[in-house]
């Protein structure tokens, strides 16, 4: 396997009676970083980055996804693969001291800042993350459940067929994306998928067949104490609950989801910060039922 200064990138495939090298131009910049990793039923996947902080992942079987897998404005320096006790995992380590693990059965990602000067990664079945630099090579042992604390949750998300429900903007298939997001230990990342999960999931006058099987997960993100976009979860959650102009019952379902919810947030009506004291008061009169 190897890379070229015009972005190309080489592959020798053997586990055919006849090897052939497979080579591809994914970048506009140099290769600088490559890894690839076997899969079970002889699948391999190639990981390979550039100059210009792009990440592309492609499996030797089949064709190159247009979007990359990651970018970022500085140089990619290591790429290193493994299979963990979670399944496959990759780390990258960028220029400016940026390292990034993705588990990649979930897209769960954490982020690590070791520092400038990596010139390359190693990753073993065990969870060590080997970092290399001028002075040597350094040891880090990682725990997956606190690397990836909401990789269940990304499972979870994968088990829903979001394609088939429907948003105001059509099919659903960028929920799962965006609660994932509201997890985010970036703020702007998890404040910035609220503002999207509002616009595609929230009306008065129609229900959104993606709500329903959302606010369970909504409502999960919102006991996490640490999450970074609690006041706007909380009310995007309870103005799921204002569904009361739907026609034809519509709505009803929704409703149904937020008020099977409720006894576990009530909690929040105590909460030290008064935007999501608010927002609790805001979700208890919502799911109130109608005056007779």
């Amino acid at each position: 396997m190897a890379g070229d200064a015009d972005g190309h990138v080489h592959v020798l495939e053997t586990d055919d009676e006849h090897p052939e090298t497979i080579s591809l131009s994914l970048h506009r910049a140099p290769v600088t970083a490559l890894t690839c990793l076997k899969l079970r039923g002889g699948k391999r996947l190639v990981l390979s980055g550039d100059e210009h902080g792009v990440i592309r992942y492609w499996s030797t079987r089949r064709k190159p996804l247009r979007a990359p897998f990651a970018r970022r404005r500085t140089p990619v320096r290591a790429l290193a693969t493994a299979r963990l006790e979670t399944g496959p995992a990759l780390a990258a380590a960028w220029a400016d001291g940026l390292v990034r693990v993705w588990d990649l059965g979930s897209d769960a990602v954490a982020t690590l800042r070791l520092g400038t000067g990596i010139t390359h990664l190693g990753l073993d079945a065990d969870a060590g993350l080997h970092v290399t630099d001028a002075d040597g090579t350094s040891v880090l042992r990682l725990d997956p459940a606190k690397l990836w604390p909401h990789r269940d949750l990304r499972l979870r998300l994968d088990g829903v067929d979001w394609g088939s429900l429907w948003t105001s903007r059509g099919p659903g298939h960028m929920v799962p994306g965006l609660i994932g997001k509201v997890a985010s230990d970036d703020k702007k990342t998890a404040m910035d998928a609220v503002h999207d999960l509002y616009r595609l999931l929230v009306s008065k006058e129609a229900s959104s067949t993606a709500a329903v099987p959302a606010i369970p997960f909504l409502v999960e993100l919102m006991r996490n104490p640490e999450n970074l976009s609690r006041s706007t979860l909380l009310l995007l959650i309870a103005d799921l609950a204002d569904v009361r102009e739907a026609r034809g019952g519509r709505g009803d379902a929704q409703l149904a989801a937020v008020r099977e919810a409720l006894p576990a947030l009530r909690y929040l009506h105590d909460d030290p910060e008064p935007p999501i004291r608010w927002a609790a008061n805001e979700l208890e009169q919502n799911c109130a039922a109608p005056p007779a």
